[in-house]
């Protein structure tokens, strides 16, 4: 094969790439732009405001509420309203963080209390870990907060936080009860704040909007009880 035949090859493979990553945007786009009309079309069924970008919201969360080491956050489809009678934003997260030498991108649905008037303790509590994983996050973290009268709890929720005391408070004996029962991934973060919640690594269809809303609000109100 000579030069010239070699030269017509590379530039033919970067003239694929190229149109590959054309295409790829556009459908990416198009796709967006399907979902944040069908999340319009649900904000309204749900009596709220939407925006299709917030820049500055996610931080506002700040701290303990996403600690993850990323390197870019947006919030996209925002949904401004109340639910059962607590102000709440539903959203979609998107995280892009470093992993070894690459980047990876998450998507989240997530759904934000916000409790300014009445401030949580700040905490984390992750549900539905593996074993290994939680013996890392216990030998890691220096604010872990055991419940030994609560093995199950225990067993099923890694929480870590400031004030053990304020945190046990919080999650009671019916809130635990209420967390086990449902046997949910829920990951919660708390900066005072914002008491922010999510499952691991899953961005709703917008069908499931409504009962992911629901859902955390009961949970939001189980934990939460007077406070609300």
């Amino acid at each position: 094969m000579d030069q010239t035949t070699k030269l017509v090859l590379f530039v033919s493979l970067i003239v694929l790439f190229a149109g590959y990553i054309v295409i790829a945007v556009k459908v990416d786009r198009r796709r967006e732009s399907r979902r944040q009309a069908a999340l319009t079309r649900v904000a309204a069924e749900l009596g709220m405001g939407f925006t299709p970008e917030d820049r500055a919201l996610v931080n506002q969360f700040g701290g303990i509420a996403f600690s993850l080491p990323a390197t870019s956050t947006r919030a996209t489809s925002v949904m401004r309203g109340t639910i059962r009678g607590s102000p709440v934003v539903l959203l979609d997260y998107h995280l892009i963080m470093p992993v070894g030498n690459n980047f990876e991108t998450l998507e989240l649905t997530v759904a934000a209390f916000e409790f300014a008037s009445k401030p949580l303790p700040v905490f984390a509590a992750e549900g539905g870990q593996s074993w290994s994983r939680r013996l890392i996050n216990k030998a890691l973290a220096d604010k872990v907060i055991d419940f030994h009268d609560d093995p199950d709890f225990k067993r099923y929720f890694n929480v870590t936080g400031d004030d053990a005391q304020a945190v046990r408070w919080l999650l009671g004996p019916d809130t635990r009860s209420f967390l086990k029962d449902q046997r949910t991934e829920w990951i919660f973060r708390s900066n005072g704040r914002w008491l922010v919640m999510y499952r691991s690594g899953k961005r709703l269809k917008p069908k499931d909007y409504r009962a992911f809303a629901q859902e955390a609000s009961e949970v939001m109100l189980v934990m939460t009880g007077a406070r609300v």
